[in-house]
């Protein structure tokens, strides 16, 4: 997409599949993760303008409740993930009782 502007849509309850479906069919969704929590999934999408922003979430708002983030800029993107090593793993903090 020219010029396309990153976006993030959390998607509310619904049946899986359904979702899935509308993944599928939406060629603006460059991510899609089905997630824990109050939001089922969370998507990232690539749009040119508002107007097509409004077009693709109504789409999903259709299904259920979203919530929609419009990235302003991205001083980290796309870094190396490390395997973590357990000497770089520090203890949970440990609560003091009055013992």
């Amino acid at each position: 997409m020219e010029d396309s502007r990153c976006s993030w849509v959390r998607v509310g309850r619904v049946e899986y599949a359904r979702v899935v479906k509308l993944i599928e069919q939406t060629p603006e969704v460059v991510n899609a993760w089905n997630v824990t929590g109050e939001d089922s999934w969370i998507l990232e999408i690539a749009v040119i303008d508002v107007e097509h922003l409004d077009a693709v979430v109504t789409k999903f708002c259709i299904l259920t409740e979203t919530s929609t983030s419009i990235v302003l800029n991205a001083p980290r993107e796309n870094a190396v993930v490390l395997p973590a090593r357990r000497e770089n793993i520090k203890p949970a903090i440990k609560k003091v009782t009055g013992k």
